[in-house]
């Protein structure tokens, strides 16, 4: 290394480091010094570190694998976000979630949940709601937000973690040390070498440090894609053999007949007007009995004719259900709406209350009442 370059990195890594009283023996061999109770990091140590993770995270990202980046010290936050997202990786730059990765099964239904609200607010769900309930939602996509911002494309464990402070975010290095998930840590002369498999000796307290760090490292993190296939692969789809076909086969004879000519045995005949005859007495039913759901507060029309479909037609019907089984009902289509009242609507709807109905829904749009 010639004497510019070191020169560069001394005016960009901020050389010095914790006090002498807050550090590390195991970083022994990454302090040049002390300076006035304050120690020194080694630049040429540094420079050697930082040369060792660039080249694991090249081999790393070529092979198209992800990289969590867990920035939660402030410093740090805005760098490594931006080089998280513009190379297309995850990002951790608010709080860690205890058991993000040791607990992810758990970890992965709130990011559902958070993709889910994020979806309601901006397809206009939530001004379908009450004034009482849409604050509830946006209160909770609001921390939703500061916990998963980053790992919004995050369908599995992370292939790597690195960490701006290992000695900050120590937990995060314990859960990755413990399902065996390589770590690359940046470390200050307090850090623990040993709770990492790659570590970069740099102030991490200071702003033009991390900076630097995210700037050198940027050339070498490739966006995570799928591998291409190779040239002539083609995927053609398995065809199941005709031959000793059963009745319950019937409905994929078609696609099996594409490519081959060959008549579907009689037998399946019969499968298809057992299937249709019970349509009739079933439209008869659904709108037999049917009343105007639409005037219990928080349903909608689409809402409406799915419970119709599903022989909830009348306020009666409605007043018998229980607000889980609404909502297990309606969950394709109801987006955020809690059905914890619609019950009780419709009990007064069916017993035919409607002055006490209209003064109750006027409460609850008031959110005067719940």
């Amino acid at each position: 290394m010639n004497k510019t370059t070191l020169g560069a990195m001394f005016e960009n890594l901020l050389h010095i480091g914790n006090k002498t009283t807050y550090w590390n023996p195991k970083m022994r061999s990454s302090i040049y010094g002390s300076s006035n109770g304050v120690h020194v990091i080694n630049l040429i140590e540094t420079s050697k570190k930082l040369e060792e993770a660039k080249k694991v995270i090249l081999e790393h990202t070529s092979e198209w694998k992800s990289i969590l980046f867990v920035a939660t010290k402030l410093q740090g936050r805005d760098s490594f976000a931006k080089l998280a997202e513009s190379t297309g990786h995850h990002f951790v730059t608010e709080k860690w979630v205890p058991g993000l990765l040791t607990n992810f099964k758990t970890i992965k239904k709130r990011i559902a949940t958070y993709m889910n609200l994020l979806k309601d607010s901006t397809n206009g769900w939530f001004d379908m709601l009450t004034k009482k309930e849409k604050a509830a939602k946006l209160l909770e996509l609001e921390k939703l937000d500061r916990a998963f911002r980053g790992l919004k494309t995050m369908r599995s464990l992370p292939d790597m973690v690195f960490i701006v402070d290992g000695a900050y975010e120590d937990q995060v290095g314990k859960e990755a040390t413990k399902l065996n998930i390589p770590v690359v840590a940046m470390l200050n002369t307090n850090g623990d070498p040993d709770l990492c498999t790659h570590y970069i000796p740099v102030n991490t307290n200071a702003v033009n440090s991390l900076d630097y760090i995210a700037k050198e490292l940027k050339d070498c993190v490739k966006t995570p894609k799928a591998p291409e296939r190779k040239a002539g692969f083609k995927r053609t789809p398995t065809k199941r053999p005709i031959s000793g076909l059963k009745k319950s086969d019937s409905d994929t004879v078609a696609w099996n007949l594409k490519d081959r000519k060959v008549t579907p045995a009689p037998e399946a005949q019969p499968v298809e007007e057992k299937k249709a005859a019970p349509k009739a007495p079933t439209e008869k039913k659904a709108t037999a009995k049917a009343d105007d759901l639409t005037k219990v507060e928080g349903i909608g029309p689409k809402i409406a004719e799915t419970l119709t479909n599903a022989w909830v037609a009348s306020y009666a019907d409605l007043a018998a259900k229980k607000p889980a089984e609404i909502a297990e009902i309606i969950a394709g289509v109801r987006g955020s709406h809690v059905p914890d009242t619609w019950p009780k609507q419709a009990k007064m709807a069916a017993d035919g209350k409607w002055d006490e109905l209209k003064a109750w829904q006027d409460e609850m749009d008031g959110g005067k009442a719940s």
